[in-house]
């Protein structure tokens, strides 16, 4: 017999103003997006979004954030720092202020570098110790068998704990390696 399916609940009115609130935001990064992309200065955007009513401090941390997601895209586009500096200070960056965000930037991509190459490293040690002692294991537990078969009475040691150390480390390794790559 099939149980009847019980009807879909109404969200709560926190989850509906949390939708709503998460749906203006999107709308509102949307806009400074597009303004953006229209090559205004960030006094127009100011003013746009002060006239939506959005508070100063949220206003320039959403256009500093759009604003880093455009150096960051220049970058991997292999623009030139001089060339960012010059978009950054059309859309009303000063010099310094254009230079500080690239230098920033610059400075996290580095970062982020030499933790993914640390992280990759780690990775690939754990595979290979890993690989080692899982493959250590089985060998050893094959050679025990190989020995005790056909022996009447005798026995053998399985290395199971080895044997699921080393595929639990290979794992971490092949995940700590992939999360490097991505």
């Amino acid at each position: 017999m099939f149980a009847p399916v019980p009807p879909a609940q109404e969200p709560t009115s926190e989850q509906s103003a949390q939708q709503a609130a998460e749906q203006e935001l999107n709308e509102t990064y949307a806009l400074v997006d597009n303004l953006l992309d229209q090559n205004k200065n960030v006094e127009d955007i100011f003013r746009v979004l002060k006239e939506r009513g959005l508070p100063q401090d949220e206003a320039v941390r959403l256009v500093m954030d759009l604003l880093v997601d455009r150096v960051n895209v220049l970058l991997d586009q292999d623009k030139h720092v001089e060339e960012i500096y010059g978009v950054l200070e059309d859309r009303g960056l000063s010099h310094d202020g254009a230079v500080g965000m690239v230098q920033n930037v610059l400075a996290v991509r580095a970062n982020v570098s030499f933790f993914r190459k640390k992280l990759r490293k780690a990775g690939r040690q754990n595979i290979a110790i890993g690989g080692l002692c899982c493959l250590g294991g089985i060998i050893a537990t094959i050679g025990g068998y190989a020995a005790a078969a056909g022996k009447p009475g005798a026995t053998f040691v399985v290395f199971s704990g080895l044997i699921i150390f080393g595929a639990i480390q290979f794992f971490r390794g092949m995940g700590q390696v992939n999360q490097a790559n991505h």
